[in-house]
């Protein structure tokens, strides 16, 4: 009777239990379906460089005024200095993504295009492809002073970039410039050949004993310049070398222009040369009636302007030297070589003279202005202006229509020679503190001086390269040459 109580009440245990579940199950109605788990996030999928920064060989800290970053969809392009060795660059990226490949920091060649790949989260990728090339010179003023240094500054602020100091001064050679090297002439008789950026000589060329004082021309591959020893010189740009001279009677302070494989000079001989430039052989020559001393000239549509000691403003035919006309200033056009621009030759007598703007086909006069001042500096036009140094002590901008000053500068300049770039202008004068000056071209509103620590110094004309590495030179019509 125990024992079947005993099973009994173990029965009843289990149907108990049994209830108790059904009861428990019939609670959760509805939840037959588990909750889902939480959506995964999708992986990221951006994949781009924002930055891209570079440094020169041996972790050399590159000029940032010369160079340019341009970030496109798939491509870099880079700028950095010229004469940077691109093969030992050391590139600084910043990217939004996963993997950067080949990493930042990491030495690349880059003479040839170098492909950088991002990695995006998702696995996708993007690749771009950088190019470095080197930039043009920008933004530099060569000039040379009587204190024998020859300086390179910056054409924005005018800090000194660099010098060179010789024996005897460099106030007259104006220099000239090609693919990263400045040529220059100095009274110590030798024509310089520097770096551009360093200051490095190149070469240098032994000309006479007596000096040079004209300007140094370019062409190709041949540097052409005449010398006080009364020789002509076809040089080498490379080397240095000496390509041909010839000798006529007198020293040649002209610059010398080159058109059409014909090179043309004056000198004091008082003869307007032209030779052929690759040979050196005798073209022509025409005689004027006193010497052509510092007086360049303009070849200008068939024709060659020229001012010469006797007063006279000549066009002759560039082909064959004959006399087109010639113009009476009434006072000796020497130191000043014309400028043509817009149909019009510039030019300015030396003592006692004026400015004169002469009908470039006919040779009339079409005004005279700042009459009497005397001027031993060429005129330099742009954007309707005309900038030239008197002897009264200014510094003028002038207008071209008719000859009224727009505004003066009371520096002393000095007599030297303009030059106009980026809406500056240069101006090639020291004043007795021994200053070189900048100016905004249109107003005379002062940009920067440089000071030369020299009192009343002469400087030669100013070779300019502009922002975009463009060459301008003093007494030239504002254009690059």
């Amino acid at each position: 009777m125990k024992n079947y109580r005993s099973f009994a009440t173990l029965i009843g245990s289990f149907i108990l239990l049994f209830g108790l579940m059904n009861l428990m199950g019939s609670c959760k109605k509805g939840d037959d379906n588990p909750p889902s788990p939480p959506p995964t996030k999708p992986k990221d999928s951006t994949k781009i460089i924002t930055s891209f920064s570079v440094k020169g060989p041996n972790g050399a800290v590159l000029d940032i005024a010369d160079m340019s970053v341009s970030i496109k969809a798939d491509s870099i392009l880079v700028g950095v200095p010229f004469g940077t060795d691109l093969s030992h660059l050391t590139p600084s990226l910043t990217f939004s993504g996963v993997i950067l490949t080949p990493a930042s920091g990491e030495e690349q060649d880059f003479t040839k295009p170098v492909v950088y790949t991002v990695q995006a989260e998702d696995t996708s990728k993007r690749k771009y492809v950088v190019v470095v090339t080197r930039m043009p010179i920008r933004n530099r003023v060569f000039v040379g002073g009587d204190n024998n240094k020859f300086y390179a500054l910056d054409a924005l602020t005018g800090a000194l970039k660099w010098d060179f100091t010789s024996t005897k001064p460099f106030s007259y050679s104006t220099a000239t410039f090609k693919d990263s090297v400045v040529y220059v002439g100095g009274i110590d008789n030798y024509v310089y050949a520097f770096h551009a950026v360093t200051g490095k000589i190149l070469w240098k060329f032994l000309t006479g004993s007596t000096g040079i004082e004209a300007p140094v021309t370019l062409d190709d591959k041949t540097i052409y310049v005449g010398c006080n020893d009364a020789i002509f010189y076809a040089l080498d740009a490379q080397t240095g070398a000496e390509k041909w001279r010839y000798n006529t009677h007198g020293n040649i302070s002209t610059g010398a222009t080159v058109v059409n494989g014909i090179v043309y000079f004056g000198c004091s001989d008082s003869k307007e040369y032209a030779l052929n430039a690759k040979t050196g052989q005798f073209v022509w020559s025409y005689t004027t009636g006193d010497m052509l001393n510092g007086s360049g000239q303009a070849v200008v549509d068939g024709k060659v302007y020229f001012g010469s000691r006797d007063g006279y403003l000549y066009a002759v035919n560039a082909t064959d030297g004959g006399l087109v006309w010639k113009y009476s200033a009434g006072f000796s056009l020497e130191q000043s070589s014309p400028t043509v621009a817009n149909g019009v030759v510039y030019i300015a007598g030396w003592v006692g003279g004026s400015l004169y703007a002469v009908n470039a086909s006919t040779g009339t006069l079409i005004w005279e202005s700042l009459k009497k001042i005397g001027f031993s500096s060429s005129p330099t036009v742009s954007n309707g202006l005309l900038y030239i140094s008197g002897y009264d002590g200014n510094f003028y901008a002038v207008n071209t229509s008719n000859g009224t000053p727009a505004w003066s500068k009371n520096i002393y300049p000095n007599s030297g020679n303009a030059t106009v770039a980026d809406g500056v202008v240069y101006n090639s004068g020291g004043g007795y503190l021994g200053y070189f000056h900048a100016y905004n071209a249109i107003t005379g509103a002062d940009k920067w001086q440089f000071d030369t620590k020299n009192t009343a110094l002469s400087f030669s004309g100013a070779l300019v390269l502009d922002s975009q590495g463009r060459t301008h030179y003093a007494g030239k019509s504002g254009m690059e040459q």
